[in-house]
């Protein structure tokens, strides 16, 4: 139940049924009872964790690259912008990261899918229910999203991305679960439907290479070059997704929606990163609005916005050189590790939802901020697809 209620919290659902005044930044707010939830689940967990310390720590050791990540969060609070700010971000990196642990370890594949399936439908039921009830706040109006679906979640974004996350794990093991199978039928369909009606680009074109991905995994007696020609083909969709569709990087902030508008905040953004190129300006300390060092950028660019819309130009802003260069080391590895045993021949519905995962989070790296992500659902799962991949080959969750 708690491993649900984190995915559910993580990806900001049921925050848009909350009235937090202006909603066209794009991102959920900041709100007490969130972090309540968050911290409670995070205690919750001590106590298992402290009885699996030696699975948990191994676990961990593999990935140096996270250990050092955090002790690099921690450390910049020494010269953040803002070092209470810094630390609480660097406290709730820990919760997420050892939260994937508790899952990784306590669940096996199969039922870490079945959790994402229930996420899904609760989202796609709620999200459909609330409309019924209350379509102002479910739907934008008067607005530049004017029509777009929201649901239950803060923003139009929101809710495609979680519904092409959440339903391209889902449906990995469609027809392999035959339990309650109408019920991941209508979660998948629902889910489709959602990401249509949130015209989020970012969400659909996730969901789109991913999609394609997976079937051509599945197709029967395909040899071990085609699985290599496959995983490589989906990292280069990747790319070319991000080059081919740069309004969903800018779309719904009112920025311009072309590559110009785009690369504008990215050299506005960095020069401002490249006063401070080996150490960032602290872990979530770079985009405070006028009052930090994402200033500059609004001033240049003549608008407000979140992010960089970049997840590996915001970890540069805000870890430097050292932090940007560990998250590609641990992209690449995880790139390797997740990509071996499908290449090998290994593609079970698990293995596909750690390759969908993998995807996910980069292609939503490039219009969000997910890398590195305090409470957030991609960093979470990310987290857990490399954690529960053992030294030996297989998922060897004891319990």
């Amino acid at each position: 139940m708690w491993a649900l209620i984190c995915i559910i919290l993580f990806a900001k659902t049921f925050l848009g049924t909350f009235d937090f005044g202006d909603i066209e930044a794009g991102v959920a707010p900041t709100s007490p009872i969130f972090f309540g939830i968050a911290l409670t689940l995070y205690i919750g967990i001590i106590p298992f964790l402290l009885l699996t310390a030696g699975e948990a720590w191994r676990r961990l050791l593999r990935y140096p690259e996270i250990l050092l990540l955090i002790l690099l969060a921690f450390i910049s609070a020494s010269w953040s912008v803002d070092p209470a700010l810094t630390l609480r971000r660097a406290f709730a990196l820990v919760g997420t990261t050892t939260f994937a642990l508790w899952m990784a370890i306590r669940f096996d594949g199969e039922r870490i899918i079945r959790l994402v399936s229930v996420a899904l439908v609760i989202g796609v039921v709620s999200s459909f229910l609330y409309a019924a009830i209350n379509p102002s706040r479910a739907i934008h109006h008067g607005d530049l999203h004017d029509g777009a679906w929201r649901g239950v979640f803060f923003h139009k974004n929101l809710l495609g991305q979680a519904m092409a996350l959440w339903t391209c794990i889902a449906i990995q093991a469609v027809g392999s679960i035959r339990r309650h199978a109408w019920l991941e039928w209508l979660g998948v369909a629902g889910g489709f439907a959602l990401i249509l009606l949130s015209t989020s680009k970012a969400g659909l074109g996730t969901a789109v290479i991913i999609l394609l991905v997976s079937a051509l995994l599945r197709i029967p007696r395909i040899t071990r070059e085609v699985r290599l020609a496959i995983v490589l083909v989906a990292g280069l969709a990747v790319v070319a997704f991000v080059f081919a569709s740069p309004d969903a990087a800018l779309g719904g902030i009112g920025g311009e929606t072309t590559l110009t508008g785009r690369t504008a905040i990215w050299s506005a953004a960095l020069e401002t990163g490249f006063e401070r190129p080996w150490t960032g300006f602290g872990y979530r300390a770079f985009w405070l609005g006028l009052d930090g060092p994402s200033a500059h950028t609004i001033n240049q660019i003549g608008y407000m916005i979140p992010h960089g819309h970049s997840g590996f130009l915001d970890v540069f802003l805000e870890l430097g050189v050292i932090g940007f260069g560990l998250v590609c080391l641990l992209i690449l590895r995880a790139a390797w590790v997740i990509g071996k045993p499908i290449i090998a021949g290994r593609v079970d519905p698990w293995s596909r939802s750690r390759l969908a995962l993998l995807i996910a989070l980069l292609t939503i790296s490039f219009v969000s901020s997910p890398l590195l992500g305090q409470n957030d659902v991609f960093w979470l799962l990310f987290l857990v697809a490399l954690f529960s991949y053992d030294v030996g080959g297989s998922d060897a969750n004891p319990t």
